[in-house]
């Protein structure tokens, strides 16, 4: 499987960028400065033909975008300049050295965090080669401490949109090389002390915005965790995904519950769930777990567990034990191989339920191991910038 980075410079390149957009973007969420083409089944608005968008494929399907505002190409945004006082920005830096990100999608079917890495690493580089100082962006609240870790800092308070969706404006200083290593960013990286601009930016932003967060506690997960961290958090926002007790009421959670295996795992500590003739379901009752392998930078991991996911192996996929590596210290129910028969004689009508929403568990993996979704890691990487 080939990951590829381009930035679009064809209309048709634009236009397949647009229409992963309008398939991204769930309908009823639309922004009233967008431009909703039904009919084309196209979004855009009026910066995207001078903003540089730079956009994801793996092999043939695009998968991936994000799209860049330099404020030397085209003005930043009436109604953000307006509505945030943007327009401080301007005062404090000059034209080149202010821009706005948005427009940041990934296909949430592709979990593995290669693909966020890319994208987001992507922009931050053109940012660089093009000596922007401060990049401003909209955040979803649940994302914060993900672009917290990236180097962002909040400058003011939140905006909250259509539907209760929440958003915070936040900048990263871009050559801030300093804050970059305090709050292990892996943009760093990209970064020497010879880039290091000594918190200069920072500290010009500082005089027109009191609310610029100074530095906060970062949980030190190594650079792999945290783009799987990232990627997760995102794909959790922007499609639900089926669980094994959707639906059920507490009492009825706990009458499963109490035919599972339990198992305690400390943090680093890993369990192995060996092969069988039958798939394995569970529940993650406490923490967070990953599947997954050792990388260069930690760890690649292909699936993240959180708190009440469902766990579901398809032993017939796989070739090798399962195992899963707490993150923290964790708790997961491992339901028995004949669990729905000894359920049926006492309640048919749970039995029936539960074996519906195991279905719909093995059908969605099924779905992802036939489309290729989770990244394995043998993947090739290219960048056409």
């Amino acid at each position: 499987m080939t990951i590829a980075i381009f930035k679009a410079q064809t209309p048709q390149e634009r236009e397949d960028v647009y229409r992963f957009r309008y398939l991204m973007i769930a309908i009823g969420d639309e922004h009233e400065h967008l431009t909703i083409d039904h009919k084309q089944r196209l979004i855009y608005d009026e910066h995207d033909a001078d903003a540089i968008i730079l956009y994801a494929k793996r092999d043939t399907k695009i998968v991936g975008t994000i799209r860049i505002l330099d404020n030397t190409r085209t003005p930043l945004p009436k109604h953000l300049i307006d509505q945030f006082n943007f327009s401080d920005f301007e005062k404090t830096l000059k034209p080149h050295e202010l821009s706005f990100t948005d427009h940041f999608f990934l296909d949430p079917t592709m979990r593995g965090q290669t693909l966020a890495s890319l994208v987001v690493s992507s922009a931050f580089h053109i940012m660089l080669h093009k000596k922007i100082k401060a990049s401003i962006t909209f955040v979803h609240t649940r994302m914060i401490p993900h672009y917290r870790r990236l180097g962002y800092r909040q400058i003011d308070k939140s905006l909250r949109l259509k539907h209760e969706i929440t958003y915070v404006p936040m900048v990263l200083c871009l050559n801030d090389y300093s804050h970059l290593l305090q709050v292990m960013s892996p943009l760093a990286l990209s970064l020497s002390e010879e880039n290091d601009d000594q918190g200069e930016t920072a500290q010009k932003l500082l005089s027109h915005y009191k609310l610029l967060e100074t530095a906060r506690t970062i949980t030190p997960h190594d650079i792999g965790t945290f783009w799987a961290l990232f990627a997760d958090t995102y794909t959790r926002i922007a499609a639900l995904r089926p669980g094994l007790f959707d639906e059920r009421n507490t009492s009825e959670t706990q009458i499963i519950l109490q035919y599972a295996e339990t198992f305690h795992i400390n943090a680093g500590d890993k369990i192995v769930l060996p092969k069988s003739l039958s798939n394995i379901f569970g529940v993650i009752t406490k923490g967070l777990l990953g599947d997954g392998v050792r990388s260069t930078y930690g760890h690649h991991w292909f699936e993240i567990y959180r708190e009440g996911d469902a766990l579901v192996i398809l032993n017939q996929a796989k070739v090798t034990n399962a195992e899963l590596i707490a993150l923290e210290d964790s708790e997961i129910a491992i339901l028995p191989e004949n669990l729905l028969t000894q359920l049926k004689s006492t309640d048919p009508i749970l039995t029936a339920r539960l074996s519906m929403s195991m279905l719909d568990l093995m059908q969605q993996r099924i779905t992802e191991f036939e489309e290729d979704c989770i990244i394995l890691e043998d993947e090739r990487v290219f960048i056409h910038l």
